[in-house]
């Protein structure tokens, strides 16, 4: 089980890697690479991450969710499932070329921490594993994180595409297959809520249930993760809501906040296991 795992986790790299290439060329040369290629990649190494996840669920007995690896892993898995949802579903096959950077710097994070740490280092909660609401709690973290970072592409997307409307010299290579303002603000809008409520989810039902039985919420760098990201996008959800700026302020304002909600994980995560440290040696 465990060689299948490994053969399908490496399988996943390879098939997000030709699709991180491909997005670096359809950007260059637009009309050579055709915007199906990069989905049919990202489908193939969809469906090998999903497999090397449940084989390594199986082997583990616990949901692939609790160790830093398996939750960059997770996040990318679900940034991945988004991509292709907005993809297929709603026709946003452009949405791809411009979230696979993100995929790509959580995909090197995930082996910057298996190379650390180890796969299989297991967090202190461990002995939480089999109630329902851990996986449920970190679950509903990792979608509102690909929902968030799902809000930053089309948001990018929007960016550019007003500032192709207000240039004179018009539209040329992929920018002409960029959606409509309105419907790339729709999309925008409806990623944070979506993900805001499941942010709010996976923070609120683990306490409820951890207060009937007296045990812990859950791992203390998601809970932090949780709380400062569940700011930002409320902040961001209630601008957007009551128009308080500019559309174009509004999208720019969702990158900041996406890159912001990306790299505060890895940095509390670091702050956590360096801080004990650091605190030893002065002290």
């Amino acid at each position: 089980m465990k060689v299948f795992e490994v053969w399908a986790f490496h399988g996943s790299a390879v098939f997000y890697l030709l699709t991180a290439f491909w997005s670096v060329a359809y950007f260059i040369w637009d009309r050579r690479f055709r915007l199906r290629w990069g989905q049919t990649f990202l489908s193939i190494g969809f469906v090998l991450e999903t497999l090397a996840l449940i084989a390594r669920g199986l082997r583990t007995g616990q949901p692939p969710i609790f160790s830093g690896f398996e939750f960059l892993v997770s996040v990318v898995w679900a940034l991945v499932a988004c991509c292709l949802v907005m993809s297929i579903l709603f026709k946003v096959r452009l949405i791809i070329p411009f979230a696979v950077p993100v995929i790509a710097i959580l995909f090197t994070l995930s082996v910057i921490n298996f190379s650390t740490h180890g796969a299989d280092k297991q967090t202190e909660q461990m002995e939480l594993v089999h109630r329902l609401w851990v996986g449920f709690h970190v679950g509903a973290l990792i979608m509102s994180m690909g929902c968030f970072i799902l809000s930053f592409a089309t948001s990018l997307m929007y960016i550019l595409q007003e500032r192709r409307l207000k240039s004179s010299t018009g539209a040329t290579g992929w920018a002409r297959r960029l959606p409509a303002l309105e419907k790339l603000d729709r999309l925008s809008f409806g990623s944070i809520g979506y993900g805001h409520l499941l942010l709010t989810l996976g923070l609120l039902i683990p306490v409820v249930l951890a207060g009937e039985e007296g045990l812990e919420p859950g791992p203390g760098s998601l809970v932090i993760w949780g709380l400062i990201v569940w700011v930002i996008y409320g902040s961001l959800l209630i601008t957007r809501a009551k128009m308080l700026f500019g559309q174009r302020r509004i999208a720019l304002l969702t990158v900041t906040g996406a890159v912001l909600g990306t790299l505060a994980y890895p940095f509390i995560r670091f702050l956590l296991d360096a801080g004990p440290r650091i605190h030893k040696a002065l002290g």
